[in-house]
């Protein structure tokens, strides 16, 4: 028989990054961030019905992750013009760190092995070096974001 209690090692591939709008002598800029992370997670998950995965049901879902940058990029639009620029990494003033880790919220739907997850994911590390702001880029940015995804479930 299933349990209700399940815990979920998870290995990912994911984008993330955020969009930056300002304005600079008149002109407007539009300025997206972009890194490309390969993410751990362990899930504590409280599933309801289909524990045998058999019919449908429901669960919930928390834990931490943590996160490593493989590449990142900015990618700015002003005009017609758009430009990109290669994220460095390090512990330099100006560069963004690798490192990511924070904890996953999700709620999810199963259907036999099949299931649909939404999951708010909340950043705890400070991801830039910069010791203060200059006015457009915070000394201080976190990755928080809303995902979804579809799964299946491999007996083991």
């Amino acid at each position: 028989a299933g349990s209700i209690l399940a815990f979920s090692p998870e290995l990912y591939f994911i984008q993330k990054g955020g969009q930056i709008k300002y304005t600079i002598l008149n002109t407007d800029y539009k300025t997206r961030i972009i890194n490309n992370y390969i993410e751990a997670n362990v899930l504590v998950k409280l599933r309801f019905g289909n524990v045998d995965r058999q019919g449908a049901g429901f669960h919930i879902a928390a834990g931490p992750y943590a996160g490593f940058a493989m590449s990142g990029k900015y990618v700015t639009e002003y005009g017609s013009t758009k430009d990109e620029v290669k994220i460095e990494y390090g512990d330099r003033q100006d560069e963004q760190d690798r490192m990511d880790y924070g904890l996953l919220f999700g709620f999810g739907v199963d259907f036999g092995s099949l299931s649909v997850d939404a999951r708010w994911h909340q950043g705890l590390k400070n991801l830039s070096n910069n010791e203060t702001t200059d006015g457009i880029f915070s000394d201080e940015y976190r990755n928080v974001g809303l995902s979804l995804s579809l799964g299946y479930y491999f007996n083991m």
